[in-house]
């Protein structure tokens, strides 16, 4: 394989863009097959679209997660030699029958008595064999784990027995879990397809199991480069990328990163992005006088702090913003809500668009319950089992909306 290289930059429109130049010299001047690998399948997409309209068309590129690569890769080989993907809900059933063949003196009879028990050894197990451990190197490696926990050597051992017994039984029946095919892909199995030119974008780090697949397609590959955030040398905010840029080194031959930047701005939100991991204080005294004086005595206004009284408040700040920006525009975009978390703050948010004709997705998911037509129909049971209360009509209408 040729010499590969990393790309590098603090900004995600300066990444984008320099994967996209590099993307459209593989697709113009070379032939074969060109594979982007990212990390989620909202991500393919965005990139799929955003390189079509840059590019005007795409063509022979495949826009891949890691298990959509390891799927291509091992699926077909898998098949010639008789394996056939787990059922679903299998892996939690043969658990549990091996919970229910332990001894009553084991560590995991208690699980017995649980719903989810099965599913939480099968989590566990799920852990160590994206870390590419194996029964065998559980048991060998429990003794040392006494030295920190008495118990913890009896209980390894017990629990490399159970995953002994669910792999034997998958070996037994030529059955794959679908998640664990990048182990497979990373072996010495050989491969249905593999990538001319490889994308690597937007990882900050993997499993050992992701790490075996990636090495065999980086070996497979013709020519490769790595696209992620950084910053050289690393600053602080950088650190956590460091094992794997070392990582992407040593694989591809590339002597360092290789950082872009995009055009510069001067607004106030680039001044935050270029200071925010500084080691010093983004807001000490003397430096935000000289970001007073550089912005002529004030902000341009392209960062604002809203503070609100509580988070339906906030939930209908962000709806009016988006409505003003979408309004500027004067056509539909695509906007992004980032939240610290989805609990509570995702329900209030999908309430507050609703209610304004905004269309929205919320990644992680919404249960039925806090929609708010999930809650409109929780409302009429409610108002049929209690008699219709006054106090429940009178939500019931605020909430429905109706006249």
């Amino acid at each position: 394989m040729g010499k590969g290289k990393i790309i590098g930059a603090v900004s995600y429109a300066a990444l984008e863009g320099a994967f996209i130049e590099g993307l459209a010299e593989a697709g113009n001047s070379r032939g074969g097959s060109v594979w982007a690998l990212v990390p989620t399948n909202l991500l393919a997409l965005h990139l799929r679209r955003v390189t079509a309209r840059r590019m005007g068309g795409v063509a022979g590129v495949e826009f891949l997660t890691l298990k959509d690569a390891a799927r291509r890769m091992a699926l077909p080989s898998l098949a010639l030699r008789g394996g056939r993907p787990l059922p679903a809900g299998a892996v939690e059933l043969v658990l549990q029958r091996l919970l229910e063949g332990v001894a009553d003196d084991s560590y995991f009879a208690a699980f017995r008595r649980f719903s989810n028990g099965a599913a939480a050894i099968g989590r566990a197990v799920r852990l160590l064999e994206d870390c590419t451990w194996t029964p065998e190197a559980l048991r060998a490696a429990a003794d040392a784990a006494g030295q920190r926990d008495p118990a913890a050597p009896r209980r390894l051992r017990q629990l490399a027995d159970i995953w002994e017994g669910l792999r034997d039984w998958k070996e037994r029946n030529a059955l794959f879990e679908d998640d664990l095919v990048a182990e497979a892909a990373g072996a010495d199995l050989l491969p249905a397809e593999h990538p001319e030119d490889l994308f690597i974008y937007g990882f900050y780090d993997f499993n050992p199991s992701q790490r075996l697949l990636v090495e065999r397609l980086i070996c497979l590959a013709a020519r490769c480069s790595a696209y992620l955030l950084w910053a050289s040398p690393p600053a602080a905010g950088f650190e956590f990328a460091l094992p794997t840029v070392q990582w992407l080194g040593n694989r591809l031959g590339a002597d360092g990163v290789e950082c872009v930047h995009g055009p510069p701005t001067g607004s106030d939100l680039e001044r935050l992005i270029a200071d925010v991991f500084q080691e010093h204080p983004l807001l000490r005294e003397d430096k935000a006088r000289q970001r007073l004086q550089d912005a002529g005595g004030g902000f341009d206004g392209s960062v604002r702090v809203l503070s609100c009284p509580g988070e339906l408040s906030e939930a209908a700040e962000v709806a009016r913003e988006v409505l003003r920006v979408a309004g500027a525009a004067g056509v539909p975009q695509s906007i992004g809500v980032l939240l610290r978390g989805t609990e509570g703050a995702a329900g209030s948010l999908a309430e507050a668009f609703e209610r304004t004709g905004v269309r929205c997705y919320v990644r992680e998911g919404l249960p039925l319950a806090e929609t708010v037509a999930g809650r409109v129909a929780l409302s009429l049971l409610e108002l049929a089992v209690g008699g219709a209360e006054r106090t429940a009509v009178v939500d019931f209408l605020a909430l429905a909306d109706v006249d």
